[in-house]
C-alpha cells in the first residue's frame, strides 16, 4: 500500500463507472451461461438440451429482475450486498441460482456462492478485457485528472489488478494519449463486498424507503483500502462509483464524499438518498466528475 497521501485524494470505480457495463458485459453474460451448461452437464451428454434450458431459465429469471427491480440481490455467504438490477455482473448470480434450482443440481450453498460469484466471474470476466466500451467521456476526464497536481487519484476496484491496467492502456492508446499515467495507481481485488458482521464500530445497517432489507455497510476490508490511502482522514476521501450500496454506502457512512454516476437501472431508492444527503452528488455522465473533484 502506498503511502498515505496529504493532498484531497479521489477515488474511482472502474467497471460500470468509467465503461458501459451493459455494452461490455454482452459476452461476460454469454460465456458465464455457456459455463452454467457446463456445470450442469459437465460431461455433455445432453449438450444442446441443457443449453437450451439454462438460457431458458435464466432469461426467465432476467424478466422476473427487470419486472421486480429492487427484489433481487447479489448474495455472498447469506448476505444481499449489492442490487442485482444494475448490471449484467451482478445480474448472473441471481440468474445463476434460479437455473440451478430449476434444474435441481446439487451443490452446497457455499460451494455455489464460491463457484458462481468467484470461477465464473473471474473467467467471464476476462471476455471484457479485450473489448472493452467506455463511457463517453472518460478518456478526457482521466487525461484531464493526470494534469492535477492537487489531487491523489487512484482507482479501487473488485475487478482484477491487471485487467483493470490492461484496460486503461488501452483507452490510453485508442483515446489520444495522457491516460496511462493511472495504471500504476490501481487497487484492485478490492472485495467490496465483502461484509464484516463481527465489526463491531463500524457503520450501522442503512435503511431506505423503498427497499424492503438492510444495506449493509461493514465492508472492512474496503473501509481498510480507503482509509489506507487518504492516511485515516476521509474527511479529504471523494469516492466516484455507479453503485452507491457496493461502491459509496460505506465510505459515506465514514465521513467520505460521494458521487454516484447515474444509469440505466440505477435504483431509485438510491437516487433518492443520496438527493437527501450532505457530502454526496448524483451525475449522469463523466463531464460532471471533473467539476466535483
Amino acid at each position: 500500500m502506498p503511502t498515505p497521501s496529504t493532498k484531497p485524494v479521489l477515488v474511482l470505480d472502474f467497471d460500470g463507472t468509467m465503461t458501459d457495463a451493459e455494452a461490455e458485459g454482452a459476452p461476460y453474460v454469454d460465456g458465464y451461461l455457456q459455463d452454467l451448461a457446463a456445470l450442469v452437464d459437465p460431461q455433455g451428454k445432453k449438450a444442446t438440451e441443457v443449453t437450451l434450458a439454462v438460457r431458458r431459465y435464466a432469461y426467465e429469471k432476467l424478466a422476473d429482475i427487470f419486472a421486480n427491480p429492487t427484489r433481487d440481490a447479489m448474495e455472498i455467504g447469506g448476505y444481499p450486498v449489492a442490487p442485482a438490477i444494475v448490471d449484467p455482473y451482478l445480474r448472473m448470480t441471481p440468474v445463476a441460482r434460479h437455473v440451478l434450482d430449476k434444474l435441481q443440481v446439487p451443490i452446497d450453498p457455499g460451494v455455489r456462492d464460491r463457484i458462481l460469484s468467484g470461477l465464473l466471474y473471474k473467467y467471464n470476466y476476462e471476455r471484457t478485457v479485450a473489448r472493452p466500451v467506455f463511457r463517453d467521456g472518460a478518456a478526457e476526464l482521466l487525461r484531464g485528472l493526470g494534469r492535477r497536481d492537487d489531487l491523489d487519484v487512484w482507482v479501487v476496484t473488485n475487478s482484477g489488478t491487471g485487467h483493470v491496467r490492461e484496460k486503461i492502456l488501452r483507452l490510453d492508446r485508442e483515446g489520444g494519449g495522457g491516460i496511462a499515467w493511472l495504471a500504476g495507481r490501481v487497487r484492485g481485488n478490492a472485495r467490496k463486498f465483502v461484509l464484516d458482521p463481527g465489526w463491531d464500530d463500524g457503520p450501522a445497517d442503512l435503511h431506505l424507503p423503498g427497499l424492503d432489507r438492510p444495506v449493509h455497510r461493514k465492508r472492512r476490508i474496503y473501509a481498510g483500502i480507503l482509509a489506507a490511502l487518504c492516511g485515516g482522514d476521509l474527511g479529504r476521501l471523494t469516492v466516484v462509483g455507479d453503485i452507491f450500496e457496493l461502491d459509496l454506502a460505506t465510505p459515506h457512512a465514514l465521513g467520505a464524499r460521494v458521487v454516484l454516476i447515474q444509469g440505466p437501472y440505477t435504483p431509485g431508492y438510491e437516487v433518492d438518498h443520496l438527493a437527501r444527503a450532505e457530502r454526496a452528488h448524483v451525475v449522469h455522465d463523466l463531464g460532471e466528475v471533473a467539476a466535483l473533484a
